[in-house]
């Protein structure tokens, strides 16, 4: 409209949709999806396994310091407010407090003069705190100074590596764009994304140099990025919890409330005294089970025993 001498630049309604059309090409590829995003951090779960056991404690820390970056928008400028012990796991809200990312887990950091007095505070999503009990889990505790010694020097090593390892570029700046644009797609509150990222309520920073456009079905499996350790031991749990319903559903139709396999390896429940005395008489200590002349295999009374047999990886 401005071109054609319609109106000037400054009462031109789209003039500010032209700027930002320009300025995709430069921020979009900041912007990391799920899928790549949760390639790398699995990268750097696994990466203390390849090392000397003396750098592995320090890999686990800065694989908490990155949870910080990617899951709760701290940004580089930040590192030295940055501290361990400023984590509550207990947070208390007002009834008042109408913001939709609170999780009951919080970082506070203090500002200082440098930072222009600016302070926050940061929910850890539900996903994040399982990284975080993860890294705890690997060293004892987290306390102190988030990010450690030459952090930023490993992590551009750390991202070099999975270049080479996955052909994936992580360009720089790219934990907290990818930050911005998730969390305001997931929770769909300009005011709300703004206060995480520090910025001043009236501020256009957000849209002019950080937001990329994310769809609310894209967040989702953002914000549902887990360690595979975590994964693999919530579907050993699923598992358990699956089969502990059937066991019980069984021994309810079994009048002595005893199991055992069928021919086919399937329970099935035992249903008099005389069938069960037949085959306890033959055995009945060790809990994996043996098999008998007609095909039956006596099973524990004991659930969580009986469990242990059927799957044995699993911790009760």
């Amino acid at each position: 409209m401005a071109d054609k001498n319609y109106c000037s630049k400054a009462l031109n309604p789209f003039e500010k949709l032209a700027i930002r059309e320009e300025r995709d090409g430069n921020i979009r590829p900041k912007i990391i999806f799920a899928q790549d995003a949760e390639k790398f951090f699995l990268f750097l779960e696994r990466r203390p396994k390849s090392i000397r056991k003396d750098y592995r404690r320090e890999t686990w820390f800065d694989l908490a310091a990155n949870v910080l970056s990617w899951f709760c928008g701290v940004r580089s400028e930040e590192r030295d407010l940055v501290s361990w012990d400023d984590l509550d796991r207990d947070a208390e809200y007002s009834e008042s407090l109408n913001l939709p990312d609170l999780t009951g887990w919080e970082l506070s950091i203090y500002a200082n003069e440098e930072k222009k007095g600016q302070s926050k505070i940061l929910p850890i999503p539900e996903h994040a705190k399982k990284w975080l009990i993860l890294v705890e889990s690997k060293i004892w505790t987290l306390k102190g100074p988030a990010f450690h010694g030459d952090f930023f020097q490993r992590y551009s090593s750390r991202k070099k590596e999975f270049e080479k390892e996955t052909g994936i570029k992580i360009p720089t700046n790219s934990a907290r764009h990818t930050f911005a644009s998730h969390h305001l797609a997931m929770w769909g509150n300009e005011g709300c994304t703004k206060m995480r990222m520090g910025h001043k309520e009236n501020s256009t920073t957000l849209f002019d140099n950080y937001l990329t456009i994310v769809k609310h079905k894209k967040a989702i499996p953002y914000y549902s990025i887990i360690p595979l350790e975590v994964k693999l031991n919530e579907e050993r749990q699923e598992k358990v919890k699956a089969l502990a319903v059937k066991i019980s559903a069984l021994r309810k139709q079994s009048n002595i409330g005893q199991l055992c396999w069928d021919q086919n390896m399937e329970l099935q429940p035992v249903q008099d005294w005389e069938e069960f005395d037949q085959q306890h008489e033959e055995y009945w200590s060790r809990p994996a089970g043996i098999k008998y002349t007609d095909d039956l295999l006596l099973l524990p009374d004991d659930d969580k025993e009986l469990i242990k047999v059927i799957l044995p990886e699993v911790k009760i």
